[in-house]
């Protein structure tokens, strides 16, 4: 990417001038969410070259900052859910249902076999982006079709689809589903991870459990995630507070 945009110099004599050039290069995309992005792209190849190849520390700051993008507040509806789901064919009918009963990560939900599959307690155990441990219960909906699984080291979705399956071609299927289901919006496999997030959230308005859930090694990821359902704190909450305090101070 270096080289590409700033051209191909030794590590030692890359400097402001390169970093500029980073910088344009950033800050031409219009999404933020891509130029946050690119920006810790930037300063991760920067520290590469710092600790293995000697370059200048202070570069690394001279990288934008552009700000965290909010989070894409979409979820699906009962109806839109219920509608993709009755036009699937198996295969995408278990990793939707892996993405919105489990709120598994689409591209994580794709790589899992039957080797993480505890049937007799009727859990999925595997490990999540954040290389956190993650043990989730199996609906029924989705252990009909997990259990129809038998090859311990094949992915569940190839399985059922009878041919190996990438992101992208599960991506154009879900597409087609969409429209043959009706649904008008442009809903992702992971709106359907937040829906549940939210679902689970509001039920419950405990973060630690949403955190469990989606597998995230920080509450400050699960917090950003849910940020436009987050309860504001209210005056009348403070007054309550400071008038029935559940400890008291020992001299």
């Amino acid at each position: 990417m270096l080289v590409r945009i700033a051209g191909q110099l030794p590590a030692k004599s890359i400097g402001p001038t390169q970093t500029n050039l980073l910088n344009r290069w950033i800050d031409r995309y219009p999404s933020a969410f891509t130029r946050h992005h690119k920006a810790i792209a930037a300063k991760t190849v920067l520290r590469h070259l710092v600790e293995s190849w000697g370059s200048k520390k202070e570069l690394i700051g001279q990288i934008n900052k552009p700000s965290k993008p909010r989070p894409r507040n979409v979820t699906a509806t009962p109806a839109e859910r219920a509608a993709i789901l009755q036009h699937a064919r198996p295969h995408m009918r278990c990793w939707l249902l892996l993405c919105s009963d489990l709120a598994i990560r689409s591209g994580t939900a794709i790589a899992l076999t039957p080797s993480c599959y505890d049937k007799d307690a009727g859990v999925l155990r595997f490990r999540s982006k954040y290389e956190s441990t993650v043990a989730l219960p199996v609906t029924a909906e989705l252990a009909a079709l997990l259990n129809k699984c038998d090859d311990p080291c094949r992915p569940f979705i190839a399985q059922l689809s009878g041919r190996r399956s990438t992101y992208g071609s599960l991506s154009v299927q879900f597409r087609k589903l969409r429209k043959l289901a009706g649904v008008t919006r442009q809903i992702t496999p992971h709106d359907l991870r937040r829906t549940t997030a939210r679902n689970v959230y509001q039920i419950t308005k405990d973060l630690r459990i949403v955190q469990a859930l989606l597998g995230h090694a920080d509450l400050a990821h699960t917090a950003w995630y849910l940020q436009d359902d987050m309860t504001p704190v209210l005056s009348s909450t403070l007054e309550l507070a400071k008038l029935n305090p559940t400890t008291e101070v020992i001299q």
